[in-house]
Formats: structure tokens, C-alpha cells, sequence
């Protein structure tokens, strides 16, 4: 048994010697979060991605569950953007708030937010949604822990096991 088994707060990582919130952190008043997540079991492997959209009272809006067969880990997280965008630039309720999505992919975010594009078979889909971005200018992508994000990563990890794709919005 390590020195750490059993003894070590909830959220610690003593490789960098800090405590990680696991706690999901609703946005501020008047503002949306969109958390996104994929899940892929092997690189490539069978994919899904998952996102849910919160108000600041933590309320659960809307959300999706979607299996994308098989596909590229990256891949599948930069698709989960652009579902999230796609849904926020047709919803005209969306369009007049601030609205946050949120991914514990920091490569990915770095892509999406103008640094690079990865693969080239990653272009087309990072073009798109840096165009949607700038036809909503409320958007906005950041990075969170893993940890804070399980209901997002529960839906992936539902689209992947290709338990059938779910899509419910106006909660």
C-alpha cells in the first residue's frame, strides 16, 4: 500500500502538490455553461461525445449523448465544440447571452482558440468553428479539470458505448 492509499484529501495530486476542485462551478449571473466531453476507447476507437448546457442555478437546460463510431480522440473532443457552438448559434435564446463551453482538453482548446490546428484532417471542423465564434461573439472556450466535468464525461462515455444518441433541449 503507497503512503497515499487512504490518507490523501479527495482531489489531490502529489506529483504537482495541489488540491483540484471536483465540484462543477455554475457561471455568473445572467451567463450559460456549456460543458463538452468525449470519450474514445482506443485512438482511434469507438467514440462518442457528450455535453450538457447549465444556468447559473446549475440547472440542466439542455444536453446531448451522441456514438460517432469510430474516430480520433482529438477529434471527437473538437466535434463536441462544434455541436455545443452549432447549438448556440441556432438558438436564438442563446445568441443574446454570454454563454461559456467548457473542456478538460487544453490541446484542443488551443486549437479551437487560434493556436494551431493539430492534424490536418482537423481544419475544416476548427475553421468552422472559429467562423461560428465570430458570428456569436458571446462564446467563449475554457479549460476545467476533468474532475469538474462528469456529467459531460458521462454522456460521452454513454455515446461511445453506443447506447443510442440523446438529444434533449428546453429543459
Amino acid at each position: 500500500m503507497s503512503q497515499w492509499e487512504g490518507s490523501r484529501p479527495e482531489g489531490y495530486y502529489p506529483k504537482c502538490g495541489s488540491i483540484v476542485t471536483k465540484v462543477w462551478q455554475p457561471p455568473t449571473d445572467g451567463s450559460l455553461k456549456f460543458n463538452v466531453d468525449r470519450s474514445a476507447r482506443g485512438c482511434p476507437g469507438m467514440a462518442g461525445m457528450g455535453g450538457v448546457l447549465r444556468n447559473h442555478y446549475g440547472r440542466a437546460l439542455d444536453h446531448f449523448s451522441i456514438h460517432m463510431g469510430i474516430q480520433d480522440s482529438n477529434l471527437a473532443e473538437i466535434l463536441g465544440f462544434h455541436k455545443a457552438r452549432q447549438w448556440c448559434v441556432t438558438n436564438p435564446v442563446l445568441q443574446s447571452v454570454e454563454v461559456i463551453i467548457v473542456s478538460d482538453s487544453m490541446v484542443a482548446i488551443s486549437w479551437i482558440n487560434d493556436v494551431g490546428f493539430g492534424s490536418l484532417k482537423h481544419v475544416r471542423t476548427i475553421y468552422d468553428i472559429r467562423n461560428m465564434t465570430s458570428f456569436h461573439g458571446n462564446l467563449k472556450i475554457i479549460h476545467n479539470h476533468r474532475a469538474s466535468n462528469s456529467f459531460a464525461d458521462m454522456l460521452a462515455k454513454r455515446g461511445s458505448n453506443n447506447e443510442g444518441d440523446l438529444m434533449y433541449m428546453g429543459g
